[in-house]
């Protein structure tokens, strides 16, 4: 029989079981952080989207000289641009995501609704809360309503994304104004 080396050695069970104690250590530590960065990374990113999505509509409102509404479903976390086209200087209202008009004169051969499919801005499944369905009609002036017809500047009224208790309110100005606030 051969006898091992004396200065071959092996781990011993005390030393492994230190190792694996530290390692569970730094892992306890490093999956809160790990789960506050991933809320914060979530959060951001629908709030970005959904910044984009209004700053985005309304620059197309302005750029085509074309009124747009863009409504935020609550229960799809989706959101959806719809505009008007108008052939012959007529006027045109969008008050339905349907395409229906509100002023009587309007013809379907006269102005068209074209609403785009929705878009999430919070992934599926994600976890990230609307607090309430909001839309927003965009003038080809650049004035942003939460009401379509007014014509004055109203106080637009400010939703929340929340996400694992973390909430992020957005408040849009009269004039495109965006304000996200913890």
């Amino acid at each position: 029989m051969r006898q091992a080396s004396k200065n071959a050695r092996g781990f011993s069970g005390i030393e492994i079981t230190v190792v694996v104690a530290i390692a569970l250590v730094l892992m306890a530590v490093a999956v809160p952080t790990a789960n506050t960065i991933m809320t914060a990374f979530r959060l951001q990113s629908a709030v970005n989207t959904v910044t984009g999505a209004i700053q985005m509509t309304r620059m197309q409102a302005i750029s085509t000289t074309t009124p747009y509404k863009l409504t935020f479903t609550a229960a799809t976390n989706t959101y959806q641009v719809s505009y008007c086209q108008v052939a012959g200087g007529q006027p045109c209202s969008i008050v339905a995501p349907t395409g229906t008009y509100g002023n009587t004169i309007m013809l379907s051969s006269v102005a068209t609704t074209y609403t785009a499919t929705a878009v999430s801005f919070a992934g599926v499944n994600s976890g990230v809360i609307l607090s309430a369905d909001t839309t927003f009609y965009f003038r080809p002036g650049g004035a942003v309503q939460s009401t379509e017809g007014t014509t004055t500047c109203p106080t637009l009224t400010p939703f929340t994304l929340t996400y694992n208790n973390v909430t992020k309110t957005i408040t849009v100005g009269c004039y495109g104004q965006i304000t996200v606030t913890p």
